[in-house]
């Protein structure tokens, strides 16, 4: 599963869940899934493990103040938490390359202008809950969308992975009366 999310809890909360899902159909009980964060500096990963720790007790304590997403603590354990070099782990790599991908044809600031066909190409590798990849493999932020201050092309993209962004009501113009 791939996701390119910014926020640690949105992370968290798809993959345990998709982790969770997979595991039973596949083999009828939870299987623990490793979070393997990429070696580049700038990042705690005592403080990542010990974050697992804490949603994990939340969760199982039903102390996740969230109406939608709480992490599965079935699948998570803090001794799974660890640094992966990216240049050393061909699996590190892959996401590596796979959310760069992504954020690289979305965002239009840093590296150009928005590619949507390339982010759109992405559509086999991405994570889908009831057949949509909105709001699970593919998350916007900030929300909410009507918030949302994005290119044309960027709206492309999320409305191809199932996003509906509210359509901008636009008024009479002016009203002039005549003789006036």
């Amino acid at each position: 599963m791939v996701l390119q999310l910014a926020r640690t809890d949105i992370l968290i909360e798809r993959i345990t869940h998709y982790c969770y899902h997979y595991s039973m159909r596949n083999y009828r009980e939870p299987r623990l899934v490793a979070f393997e964060y990429s070696e580049r500096g700038g990042h705690s990963y005592g403080h990542s493990a010990a974050y697992h720790e804490i949603l994990k007790r939340q969760s199982r304590a039903s102390l996740v103040f969230k109406d939608r997403w709480v992490p599965r603590y079935e699948v998570m354990d803090y001794r799974l938490v660890y640094p992966v070099s990216p240049d050393k782990t061909p699996g590190g790599q892959l996401a590596d390359i796979v959310a760069s991908s992504f954020y690289n044809a979305v965002d239009n600031l840093d590296t150009g202008p928005c590619k949507p066909l390339h982010a759109m190409l992405l559509s086999p590798r991405i994570a889908r809950l009831n057949g949509k990849a909105a709001d699970y493999g593919v998350v916007f932020q900030p929300t909410p969308l009507h918030k949302a201050d994005i290119s044309a092309d960027q709206k492309k993209v999320f409305e191809f992975y199932g996003y509906e962004f509210p359509r901008k009501v636009v008024g009479p113009g002016p009203r002039f009366v005549r003789g006036s």
